[in-house]
């Protein structure tokens, strides 16, 4: 799965470091094991996760510039902020949920 996040990251011109793929991983195992208490997503097959949840929330990279600051309304289950919190850690995101997720 890790390969497969790197290179649909590359696609988009986006360079993962080992560190940040490896939060991307643990970030996936998290919303999986919280899923089965609160649901979070539909979305629960590795591969699924990496491509609708990961690579779609990285596309807007191109948008936040570094040291920039997000608010990501209406989070839920932390799509895009984390993603992009986990790409461009020097950007400030801060999540709201009305739901409390």
């Amino acid at each position: 799965m890790k390969t497969l996040l790197e290179e649909l990251a590359q696609k988009l011109n986006i360079t993962l470091s080992e560190k940040q793929l490896d939060q991307f991983l643990l970030y996936q195992n998290e919303l999986k094991e919280w899923n089965e208490k609160i649901n979070l997503t539909a979305i629960t097959e590795d591969r699924e996760i990496i491509v609708k949840h990961f690579i779609d929330s990285l596309t807007i990279l191109k948008y936040v510039g570094d040291g920039d600051k997000m608010i990501d309304v209406g989070t839920g289950a932390g799509f895009p902020g984390i993603p992009v919190k986990i790409a461009k850690p020097d950007t400030d995101v801060t999540l709201l949920d009305s739901l409390n997720k």
